[in-house]
């Protein structure tokens, strides 16, 4: 009866070790973190290059057109502003230079025909992308569909920024 008593400890000590690992397993098999994702657009594996020159900067970039909304934009530039120190590593580009009027903030990209058609077939849950997170090696990261409000793209990219070494 005494033996039984002094193995109570080494069972408690495998169930310490042996629940986390087990539990870790049963998420990993069961997808749970497909479902609960830190970012909030959709991450873009692989990274898609695009053939603009490298800038040493990381890029929020939009596929301007008739219907781009200059109040989100404006926005999107207000956010931009906030980022305080980290504002350098940031630039505004529109990746069709037709439809940037009155958006001063945003510097045109012309892009080849190519990577306009690889960009407009990404989808972010089954929509179309409309805007980019571009890093400084020129692969698109991330992408939003049109309407996201513009605090979850500010999040991510500060997230990116925090632990980017580079830009």
């Amino acid at each position: 009866m005494k033996q039984d008593h002094h193995k109570w400890p080494l069972y408690a000590i495998i169930a310490c070790f042996g629940i986390p690992i087990v539990l870790a397993h049963l998420l990993y098999y069961f997808n749970y973190a497909k479902n609960h994702t830190a970012t909030f657009g959709t991450l873009i594996t692989p990274p898609l290059f695009l053939s603009s020159p490298k800038q040493k900067t990381w890029k929020i970039a939009f596929l301007a057109s008739k219907e781009s909304n200059p109040l989100h934009l404006k926005a999107l530039e207000n956010r931009h502003q906030n980022l305080g120190k980290d504002q350098h590593r940031v630039r505004l580009i529109s990746l069709n230079p037709s439809s940037t009027k009155g958006h001063n903030t945003w510097k045109p990209t012309a892009l080849s025909r190519k990577d306009y058609q690889s960009l407009r077939q990404l989808k972010n849950e089954n929509k179309p992308c409309y805007y980019f997170i571009i890093d400084p090696h020129s692969q698109v990261v991330l992408c939003y569909q049109r309407g996201i409000e513009p605090k979850y793209l500010d999040k991510d990219l500060r997230k990116l920024l925090k632990n980017s070494h580079i830009g």
